[in-house]
């Protein structure tokens, strides 16, 4: 039996000699899978679960972004993996070496938070609108102490899942052990003592506190329909994404589009809205595509899609 192709690609870029592109294209032109996986984003619909994490929730407030809920998520980290680039050495008193590792992602952290928020500021891809990790904690923290949102978590003492009372919030801190974000409570200006795992809040209710509905402040740009006023067609399409994102939308295409004209109509009554006929023919397609199977399921029983 001859050498393995896959371990002598993993071989090479262990010591360098092939760069983690170079050894992807040659895993494919070979028709073995890749070392390095990034699961499609849209088989993850973070804004469909039920329950969101800390990370999750924290990473919604500050870029009110349903994909950096999605790269929050552990669920979906889990099924990613990343290369890194780093040195090594071979057996206790060997040479040093440097190459190219694939591993799994780590859960998502605080510090993991920190970060992404210091890259996205560097590289001037904070969007509009951002806050930082620290003020989304902060108002976070305020919106459990005053009862307006409630977490539920494992404590760590009894083992078992519990609603986290209002004031408790006033002690618990963010931590981390091994590699997961938990709650402890301060104690003396020291964080130790009691405390929850598992912590997890209500997905809808922490995107009514902190919706994602885009600023009216300036009138939105339009596009032409033809003659006449500016056609609102592609708000109403950002429209369906947004409230597709939040699985608001998961009716039939005629359903859906009333909804959506009707949205329109009252929100921009200065453009040239489409009707319910406009929008379905637009947005057929992508609804059929966007729905969940359940979803599509329950709606091709029920009636004609």
């Amino acid at each position: 039996m001859g050498p393995n192709p896959r371990d002598e690609i993993k071989d090479a870029l262990k010591y360098g000699r092939l760069k983690p592109e170079e050894a992807e294209a040659r895993l494919q032109e070979l028709g073995l899978p890749p070392l390095a996986f990034q699961p499609d984003p849209t088989a993850f619909n973070s804004m469909s679960e039920t329950w969101w994490t800390l990370p999750m929730t924290l990473a919604w407030i500050a870029w009110r972004s349903p994909r950096e809920a999605l790269e929050a998520w552990d669920s979906y980290r889990a099924e990613c993996w990343d290369w890194h680039f780093r040195e090594w050495r071979d057996g206790p008193v060997g040479p040093v070496h440097a190459g190219f590792f694939s591993a799994q992602r780590e859960p998502a952290t605080m510090t993991w938070l920190f970060l992404r928020e210091g890259y996205d500021r560097v590289h001037s891809k904070l969007p509009k609108g951002f806050i930082s990790v620290a003020e989304a904690r902060a108002n976070l923290w305020k919106a459990l102490g005053d009862a307006s949102l409630q977490a539920t978590g494992i404590d760590r003492r009894r083992g078992e899942r519990v609603a986290i009372q209002a004031d408790h919030w006033r002690d618990l801190e963010i931590t981390e052990e091994h590699n997961r974000v938990i709650l402890l409570a301060r104690r003396a200006n020291r964080v130790s003592g009691p405390g929850f795992d598992d912590v997890v809040l209500l997905r809808q209710r922490v995107v009514a506190l902190w919706p994602s509905n885009p600023s009216k402040e300036s009138p939105p740009e339009t596009h032409s329909g033809g003659a006449g006023r500016p056609s609102a067609m592609h708000l109403v399409e950002a429209e369906y994404e947004r409230r597709t994102a939040l699985g608001e939308l998961n009716g039939r295409i005629g359903q859906v589009s009333e909804i959506l004209a009707e949205w329109a109509h009252e929100t921009y009554p200065d453009l040239r809205t489409p009707g319910p006929g406009t929008i379905a023919n637009v947005l057929r397609a992508r609804h059929r595509k966007a729905l969940t199977p359940r979803n599509r399921s329950f709606v091709e029983f029920h009636g004609q899609f």
